[in-house]
């Protein structure tokens, strides 16, 4: 399954209304049993479920945003660290595409929100 393919078929997370993120900040479930492993552009995780997902390259990036951080980050944190690696991104773009790959997270159970 790729991560971030169809916006328009995606359910949307309670936590994300109109496109604007709440200050909540996510976190992976269980970062002990995420097993992944990348090749060239492509990453494939196993999740805490079984469940195994192709992830496009924006989305591997999330993911090892996330497990890398000792802390839930916010989608706009995570955004900022992906910026640091392609500066010359559209900010709004990559902004939208995060909140869009948490949300496909949150529905696979890799990742889950917690208060600030």
């Amino acid at each position: 399954m790729a991560i971030a393919s169809d916006p328009a078929g995606i359910a949307r997370s309670p936590f994300v209304a109109s496109g604007l993120t709440t200050p909540f900040r996510w976190r992976i479930v269980a970062p002990h049993a995420i097993a992944w492993r990348e090749w060239n552009d492509e990453v494939v995780v196993r999740a805490q479920t079984g469940s195994v997902h192709l992830l496009t390259a924006l989305a591997g990036r999330v993911l090892r945003t996330l497990l890398e951080s000792p802390d839930p980050l916010s989608s706009a944190d995570v955004s900022a660290a992906l910026q640091m690696d392609a500066p010359d991104d559209e900010h709004d773009a990559v902004r939208s595409a995060v909140d869009h790959t948490l949300d496909e997270f949150q529905r696979l159970g890799i990742v889950e929100p917690t208060s600030p």
